[in-house]
């Protein structure tokens, strides 16, 4: 297997928790850096970002505030503690070079691994340098070197920026309006859990277990390649506030899926983590 096709494998499976850990120490150093050179970072006014990786769909944050907050592929909010990190780290490289004295091939610029688009001005992400610690970046016609960890924390994609709690305070009440389980395939278990839904059972159910759910990632939807349909399940949740929200769960062997209000991405469980009277 070639370098760029390890590099792109590397890419593609890393884990949202090994992302996670890495905005946590990228806070630290930030923090460090800051406090050391008692100087605001350059891109703290940045009000769009755009993370773009070959053969993903591209993510968009927009400041709302004093916040951040994923407005495509879905719209939810993002978890500020790993932006700005990110932010941070793209402007930590100083002045770096001119583009025309470094060799761009052995840089890993001309093939960029991933892209940062901080209003509309694009910084490529490359390789890292001989010490393994700093990456290689472009932006506009400067190559700076930023922190090797930068890549990783982008290549977390969607999953790594959201906040991966579904509810923002715990529903009150579930309604159950509709529920199927199968052990039916493809399109015929689709059919099959789409009839069920039309048996409005008003049945409620416990509402405890979900007032902590914390998600794997989220995903697009639907999700490309998605193993058989095993279960569906509709309900309609209330909230403290008198709000409600119509949820989705899907299951399959491998995981298990919520979304909300038809939403255009959904979060995904462990097989295991959401209760088990929803598919009776």
């Amino acid at each position: 297997m070639s370098r760029r096709a390890r590099e792109r494998r590397l890419i593609g499976g890393l884990a949202v928790t090994l992302a996670a850990l890495l905005a946590g120490v990228a806070l630290v150093l930030v923090g460090d850096a800051r406090r050391s050179a008692g100087t605001s970072v350059p891109d703290a006014d940045v009000a769009v970002l755009v993370m773009e990786r070959p053969g993903f769909d591209d993510v968009v944050m927009e400041r709302d505030g004093d916040d951040w907050r994923v407005t495509a592929p879905c719209a939810v909010d993002a978890d500020d503690a790993r932006v700005e990190p990110l932010l941070a780290a793209l402007a930590a490289g100083g002045a770096g070079y001119a583009a025309g004295e470094v060799d761009l091939q052995a840089a890993g610029l001309d093939e960029p691994l991933a892209s940062v688009r901080l209003d509309g001005e694009r910084i490529l992400l490359g390789g890292t340098d001989l010490g393994g610690e700093r990456r290689y970046a472009r932006r506009g016609e400067r190559i700076t070197l930023v922190p090797e960890w930068s890549l990783s924390l982008v290549a977390g994609g969607l999953s790594a920026f959201a906040e991966l709690a579904p509810f923002d305070s715990p529903p009150t009440r579930l309604v159950l309006t509709g529920a199927q389980a199968t052990a039916l395939v493809g399109t015929e278990a689709d059919a099959d859990a789409d009839a069920g839904d039309g048996d409005e059972t008003a049945e409620t159910i416990d509402p405890g277990p979900w007032s902590s759910l914390t998600a794997e990632r989220l995903t697009p939807w639907p999700v490309p390649d998605a193993p058989p349909l095993t279960g569906r399940a509709r309900l309609e949740a209330t909230f403290a506030d008198g709000g409600r929200r119509a949820i989705e769960i899907t299951a399959t062997p491998r995981w298990t899926a919520l979304r909300l209000d038809e939403a255009a991405c959904a979060y995904l469980f462990g097989t295991d983590a959401l209760p088990g009277d929803l598919f009776r």
